[in-house]
């Protein structure tokens, strides 16, 4: 709001009023025919803002409030606002002013005035009850509800055009018509009866009976269901709601009416009812096993038992998909009894308790030797360092017999033989990176300890047998493979029996050598 002062004068004029001035001149200048009037020294303009320019003589303009907007405004329309702010009794608006003006209309403002821009609530002579902006109001605005009620009379269409579009549609108008937005009862040819508004039937609805679209009812869905001999015995409480359901075989479960209607049967028939403890024993009882544990979920671990005494845990689903009983599988987690078990047969006893595989712990052997090391290298073969060092370099001489492989295409009866020297003892390393280059399974049958270097005992048996082709020599160890058949393999023992001061291993398949599992050799060892 502004301060304007003349002489000894004094009134107030805020910008909205301001915006009403200007807009009465240009009313009032178009009435006398001046589209573009002439500029008059009452029509240079004037400023208001912080500050006031130099040089008017007739106004001086002081802002009320901290403002930086500055505006621009005729000095001929400030005068004329001026007078016509004084005939109105130059005072700001309030409550009784503004209701004063809007009695004629018979509107009440209800809330204290704040700004003519900050809403209020104001009542019409029907007693509907809004909230405006009061300038909006003061410039002619009314209530909207009476509004709404006026401009659907006038759009309102007649009752008998209305039972003409109906009966286009073969449809009947039986109940009373309030207006095209009104819910009234309708009648198709065929006597079905329901509710709704006329809008919907004109526009795009018709009987929901004809066209399968009735509000579901208990009825209504045992009527659609009755040829699948599943019927509806809970309450109905939408398609959404889980109610009780049977079927033909007298099982009883909870579903959703709309599951059920778009082909969901009983889950009991299609062995697809939720798991209990009870279902889950039934479905693995053959195999010796028993669910101990409470049943939560088919993912939750529980307790279980097999028919040797052993417990474990383990989801449900698991179990019924085929995993049973890790100790009678050989599975389970190791423990101490379990580890010294597998390397019993070869002398070798955990003198700690088991942590994991890979924790540090001490064995002995039956030489009396401890040493500390994990596990796992005792677990897949290696022994005694002590007892390793007996031997020296080049010092002990092997034979395998290779198992099933695709370099060479062998005859019936003949075998392909690797020998050699090495200075390893029980890991067999050498032996297994030639298999693992070749492809193929490595069966020890001979390893000897000879009282001076075994390359002597290489050179006597280089002889025996036929040697490979040397299409071969890009595979690691080639020079040393043979083919032979068993005359052969005895002669080979016979050389590596003559040299041995004793024996690491020994397993002679002479007579009979015989093939299973596609990539394994059982050897019928004869003394």
């Amino acid at each position: 709001m502004f301060n304007f002062r003349q002489q000894d004068s004094e009134c107030l004029l805020t910008p909205e009023a301001v915006v009403q001035i200007k807009r009465k001149l240009r009313k009032r200048r178009a009435e006398n025919g001046h589209e573009q009037p002439p500029r008059p020294y009452s029509d240079e303009p004037i400023l208001w803002g912080h500050t006031t320019p130099s040089g008017l003589t007739n106004w001086e303009i002081l802002p009320a409030g901290r403002t930086t907007r500055v505006q621009s405004i005729a000095t001929g329309e400030v005068i004329a606002g001026l007078v016509w702010w004084q005939a109105m009794g130059g005072k700001p608006l309030n409550r009784e002013i503004i209701n004063e003006r809007l009695k004629e209309h018979g509107i009440v403002m209800l809330d204290e005035y704040e700004r003519q821009y900050i809403p209020a609530r104001f009542q019409c002579p029907s007693g509907h009850v809004w909230k405006a902006r009061p300038n909006n109001i003061l410039s002619g605005k009314g209530c909207p509800i009476c509004w709404q009620a006026i401009m659907s009379e006038r759009l309102r269409l007649p009752e008998e055009t209305i039972r003409q579009r109906l009966a286009e549609k073969g449809v009947t108008l039986i109940g009373k018509y309030d207006g095209t937005q009104a819910k009234t009862t309708f009648q198709c040819e065929r006597g079905h009866v329901w509710e709704t508004t006329p809008t919907a039937v004109m526009s795009r609805t018709g009987c929901p009976d004809c066209a399968g679209n009735k509000p579901l009812t208990k009825d209504v869905i045992n009527s659609r269901i009755a040829d699948r001999n599943i019927t509806l015995i809970g309450e109905y409480h939408g398609a959404h709601a889980s109610t009780l359901f049977q079927c033909s075989e007298g099982h009883t479960w909870l579903a959703r009416p709309n599951n059920i209607l778009h082909g969901r049967n009983c889950p009991h028939c299609a062995q697809q009812f939720p798991l209990t403890k009870g279902i889950v024993n039934e479905r693995i009882k053959h195999r010796g096993i028993v669910m101990t544990g409470e049943y939560t979920r088919s993912v939750s671990k529980t307790s279980f038992r097999c028919s040797e005494g052993h417990t474990w845990e383990a989801p449900p689903g698991s179990v019924m998909a085929g995993t049973g009983c890790m100790v009678c599988a050989g599975t389970a987690p190791h423990t101490t009894e379990t580890v010294n078990a597998r390397i019993a047969g070869r002398g070798i006893k955990l003198l700690d308790e088991y942590v994991n595989n890979h924790t540090r712990v001490r064995f002995e052997c039956e030489e009396g030797h401890v040493w500390e090391t994990v596990p796992a290298g005792p677990l897949i073969g290696r022994g005694c360092p002590t007892c390793a060092e007996r031997y020296s370099d080049n010092d002990v001489f092997y034979i395998w017999i290779a198992g099933r492989q695709e370099h060479l295409a062998l005859e019936d009866g003949e075998l392909l033989l690797k020998y050699g020297v090495t200075s390893e003892r029980r890991d067999n390393m050498r032996m297994k990176e030639v298999g693992w280059a070749w492809g193929m399974t490595t069966n020890l049958i001979a390893m000897v300890k000879t009282p001076v270097s075994a390359l002597w005992v290489e050179k006597s048996v280089q002889n025996i047998g036929r040697r490979l082709a040397d299409d071969y020599s890009h595979l690691e160890g080639w020079t040393e493979f043979r083919i032979v058949n068993e005359s052969q393999v005895a002669q080979f023992m016979a050389a590596a029996d003559e040299a041995a001061e004793y024996k690491i291993a020994w397993n002679n398949p002479v007579p009979h050598i015989t093939e299973y599992s596609g990539d394994q050799l059982t050897l019928n060892f004869s003394s």
